[in-house]
């Protein structure tokens, strides 16, 4: 009896169909995956790089507008009076000192009752949009004169800011006792201006 290793008739078609689909995907791993993988790669990359181009082109677009914005925001910089007008910390200490005298010598009804005993210049240590300039103020004055100097300190260009404000009663000595001073007051305080000038919150 003979042995055959051919499929029976009926089968012999599905049977080629199979072979013929198994080396069709043999051949595509071969010949035809790589260039594929490799082409979807590139489509990918090439889909990306035109989005890229494409929020380039959007960015490009707005940059007239926003120099246009930027040229107006430096414009109105330029022309707030808030800013001490010196360019470093010394002059605007400087200036600060210069300005508290001035007032003093407007406001004061007895410049004699009412004068500056030290000043101290300060750097800020905390963060901060612009340079802040400090100068630690002790004076003795009069009350009424006192509530006019710091009024217009903080009430006129360039922007001031009276901080730290504290008062003390000065004593007089007469004879064996000692008695108030009534009105004169021993004075100490921070009065703060900004310059034109980055602080330390944008370094």
């Amino acid at each position: 009896m003979a042995l055959t290793l051919l499929p029976d008739p009926s089968r012999r078609r599905p049977v080629a169909i199979g072979l013929l689909i198994a080396l069709l995907i043999v051949l595509y791993f071969i010949f035809l995956h790589g260039f594929v993988s490799a082409h979807l790669a590139h489509s990918a990359e090439m889909d990306a790089l035109l989005e890229q181009q494409q929020r380039f082109r959007a960015k490009a677009l707005e940059r007239p507008d926003l120099e246009a914005r930027l040229a107006e925001i430096r414009q109105l910089e330029a022309g707030n009076s808030n800013f001490l007008p010196d360019e470093s910390f010394d002059l605007a200490a400087a200036s600060l000192n210069t300005r508290l005298k001035q007032v003093i010598v407007a406001e004061a009804e007895d410049q004699q009752r009412c004068q500056v005993i030290s000043s101290q210049n300060e750097r800020a240590s905390d963060p901060e949009l612009y340079e802040s300039v400090t100068i630690k103020v002790r004076l003795r004055c009069d009350l009424p004169d006192l509530a006019k100097i710091l009024h217009t300190l903080e009430g006129q260009s360039p922007m001031l800011l009276v901080s730290d404000l504290n008062l003390f009663q000065q004593v007089v000595f007469q004879g064996a006792g000692a008695a108030n001073n009534l009105g004169s007051m021993d004075v100490r305080f921070d009065l703060t201006g900004y310059i034109r000038k980055p602080g330390n919150a944008s370094r």
